[in-house]
């Protein structure tokens, strides 16, 4: 965890920030528009999986183990019951 984080803020420093939502990015400075994974740098996409996957063990624990595996138990179900409903509307 420490070399990815290392990692992270090296690759911030020297080429700027890695954002994780899209919808804020604006693509000034940089060579590859970030908004669409598939336009994005292979590096790129490395750190920015390094970085969601640092800020989901911040996340877990600020909120606790216990609470996160229940925020991903309720997005699983959220999923699965959202995938069942585009599966029917696709049938009719």
């Amino acid at each position: 965890m420490f070399q990815d984080m290392r990692e992270v803020c090296e690759h911030e420093q020297q080429m700027g920030p890695v954002v994780l939502d899209p919808s804020v990015v604006r693509d000034v400075g940089l060579y590859f528009p970030t908004r669409s994974p598939h336009t994005t740098s292979p590096i790129y996409s490395a750190i920015y999986e390094k970085k969601a996957l640092l800020i989901v063990r911040m996340l877990a624990q600020r909120i606790g183990q216990i609470q996160m595996f229940q925020v991903f138990i309720l997005f699983y179900y959220k999923m699965c019951n959202v995938s069942n409903e585009s599966l029917s509307v696709c049938e009719e």
